[in-house]
């Protein structure tokens, strides 16, 4: 059982999940959600993470700008990896 908590567009994401994984996902926590549609770069971002010859390769510069190549929050980077894998069934 996952809660996902959302912030910003990714209530969009938070969403799609619930309705992909069903009763696995029994509730979701909406901090801020922007109801307009998300940026088209964005949306090719999320679309290209579905891949499994792109995916690493998209996920990577978002975190390098996430987290301004700050090594202190390599256990988020490891947090966010590990429930990718989860979700994909893939070892990133």
């Amino acid at each position: 059982m996952v809660v996902p908590v959302a912030l910003a567009h990714a209530g969009w994401v938070a969403l799609q999940l619930r309705q992909t994984l069903g009763n696995r996902i029994p509730k979701l926590v909406f901090l801020e959600w922007i109801i307009l549609d998300a940026p088209p770069p964005f949306l090719l971002a999320l679309k290209e993470t579905h891949s499994p010859g792109q995916w690493k390769q998209t996920i990577d510069p978002m975190f390098s700008r996430w987290l301004l190549n700050d090594t202190t929050h390599s256990k988020e980077r490891t947090c966010i990896l590990f429930a990718f894998r989860m979700f994909k069934g893939s070892d990133p």
